[in-house]
C-alpha cells in the first residue's frame, strides 16, 4: 500500500530527537522507524495531567512498535487553535520533515482527534486515526497542496463532502478560530 520513494531523505540521517516549546504546547520528536506517528493530546490529559514531564499520548505503545513519534502535547484544552502551534507545525511541514518518512499517521482521541484531522493536510497522503471525535464537524475541510498546505474551517462541508442540515457555506481561515 505504501510505496518507497527515492526522493525521501533517510530517516536515519535526517531526523534527530528534538523538543520545541510554544506558549501553550510542546512538540516532542523521538526517532524510530520510517513510520511517523504524530500523536495529539486529548482533553482529559491536558486537564488532569501536569504539562511538564507529560509523556506523548500512546508513547509506550508506539515506541514498543518501533515507530518514530512526534507528540503534540497541550498545556490547556485549546483544541490546538494556537497561532504559535500552527506556525511550528507549518514550519515542520515546509522544511520537509514529514516527507522523510515512508508512512505518516496523525492520531488522537477527543480533542486529539480534532487536532489529527485538522493538521493532516500538512502531510499530504498521511493516514488519520481520529478516535472519539468530540468537536462537532461544523465541519472541517482542507485546501492546499504539498507545496502550500493550508488548513481551513468550512462551515457546512464535512470531510466526506456531506453537509449537515441547517449549516451555512461560509469559509473561515483557521487563523480566525485561534486565540
Amino acid at each position: 500500500m505504501f510505496g518507497k520513494s527515492s526522493s525521501r531523505p533517510s530517516v536515519g540521517t535526517a531526523a534527530k530527537d528534538f523538543t520545541t516549546t510554544t506558549p501553550g504546547h510542546r512538540l516532542q520528536f523521538l526517532k524510530g522507524s520510517d513510520t511517523l506517528i504524530v500523536s495529539f493530546d486529548n482533553a482529559a490529559r491536558a486537564k488532569n495531567t501536569p504539562f511538564q514531564g507529560r509523556t506523548i499520548w500512546g508513547e509506550k505503545f508506539y515506541r514498543e512498535e518501533g515507530h518514530s513519534l512526534l507528540g503534540v502535547i497541550a498545556a490547556t484544552n485549546d483544541w490546538f487553535r494556537c497561532r504559535h502551534l500552527i506556525t511550528a507545525l507549518e514550519d515542520l511541514s515546509g522544511s520537509g520533515f514529514f516527507r522523510q518518512f515512508e508512512n505518516v499517521v496523525f492520531a488522537g482521541s477527543s480533542m486529539g482527534a480534532f487536532g489529527a484531522a485538522a493538521f493532516a493536510p500538512l502531510a499530504p497522503g498521511c493516514t488519520v486515526l481520529s478516535l472519539s471525535l468530540r468537536q462537532r464537524w461544523t465541519a472541517l475541510a482542507f485546501r492546499g497542496n504539498a507545496d502550500s498546505p493550508k488548513v481551513w474551517i468550512r462551515i457546512g462541508l464535512c470531510p466526506t463532502g456531506m453537509r449537515p442540515q441547517g449549516s451555512g457555506r461560509r469559509r473561515t481561515p483557521m487563523s480566525s478560530m485561534i486565540r
